[in-house]
């Protein structure tokens, strides 16, 4: 018998701590989205006035991400540009942990060359790859999904066994206790119930009750994580149906090594045990507890969904209650 019942594919949340949240639900028109100040001329302004020597021909913007607002030129070099102060204090840690990262992690990740002085945004060559989307993953037989779990546990190992010490003296800092978490999602719930139906509403509160309530036990060791690993950010190579990068650090912190298998969720439980299986962790209640930060997540989308009137953002976390135990 499954011990959850796989998640539907487009039910993903954004990993966001307790400050950002709040944040950005009260400066979601002021800070985010002045159209006349944060603009696709004023980010290729900021290149151009760092790196004059750059030649490109075309420039897209992709702006919908909770910190970054990303500038991708001619499609081989990415810039990426914080959002507010707590996204550039991430940022800043990102690009000192990253090099560190690259000698020890084997999947490409983000390698920052193009760096002002200020550091107050900066630049990569593109790393090739398709998301690793749940259309695509189930298009793949049982032989190349095992590879692909595979890839994604080495990669886990790999960043999971990075020294603490060492993170913390490139600026990462240590995420928020689940006790803080389980206070702070319970009174987002409230919020969310007041817009769902009753059935609805029941629903969630069972879900949250039976999955997200009891005692906090904190027999597991913190490690260093991504805390966004989601299928936008495991990219896939096509023609060899494998993983071949790995993208967006911009959430890395010292927390519960559970949170990097909470996204993985999207794919089903059935992946989540074969990423488990390759896992290096005698940790029982590891998947008990990504589970249960895949609720807080998702949670926090609907919340953030309704405060900041994302529709994506609902649809994304409602999703969660059309496929849970009830």
């Amino acid at each position: 018998m499954a011990f959850y019942k796989n998640l539907r594919p487009n039910c993903f949340a954004t990993s966001h701590t307790r400050e950002r949240c709040t944040k950005f639900a009260s400066t979601f028109s002021t800070e985010i989205h002045k159209k006349t100040i944060m603009n696709k001329q004023f980010f290729i302004k900021q290149i151009k006035n760092n790196f004059p020597d750059l030649k490109f021909k075309k420039s897209d913007i992709v702006d919908h991400g909770w910190n970054k607002t990303v500038i991708v030129l001619d499609k081989t070099i990415v810039f990426t540009f914080p959002k507010n102060k707590e996204a550039q204090s991430k940022f800043r840690a990102e690009l000192e942990i990253l090099p560190k990262l690259s000698k020890t992690i084997t999947l490409p990740i983000p390698d920052f060359q193009y760096i002002p002085a200020d550091k107050s945004f900066a630049g990569y060559n593109f790393v090739p790859g398709e998301p690793l989307t749940f259309k695509d993953f189930k298009t793949l037989n049982s032989n190349q999904q095992n590879k692909i779990a595979k890839q994604v546990s080495d990669f886990l190992n790999e960043l999971h066994n990075f020294s603490i010490t060492r993170a913390k003296r490139a600026g990462v800092t240590v995420a928020w206790s689940e006790k803080d978490a389980r206070s702070y999602y319970a009174g987002q719930a409230e919020t969310v119930y007041k817009k769902l139906s009753s059935n609805d509403r029941k629903l969630l509160k069972n879900i949250f009750d039976t999955y997200c309530n009891g005692k906090i036990k904190k027999d597991f060791k913190k490690t260093v994580v991504h805390q966004d690993l989601t299928s936008d950010h495991i990219l896939f190579a096509p023609k060899t149906k494998k993983v071949c990068g790995i993208i967006d650090f911009g959430d890395i912190q010292i927390s519960d090594p559970a949170v990097d298998f909470s996204k993985l969720w999207e794919y089903s439980e059935n992946f989540v045990d074969k990423v488990l299986s390759g896992y290096q962790s005698k940790d029982k209640n590891l998947k008990s507890r990504s589970y249960r930060w895949y609720i807080y997540q998702c949670i926090g989308n609907m919340y953030c969904g309704i405060t900041m009137k994302r529709k994506d953002y609902w649809q994304k976390g409602y999703g969660l209650l059309k496929s849970t135990k009830k």
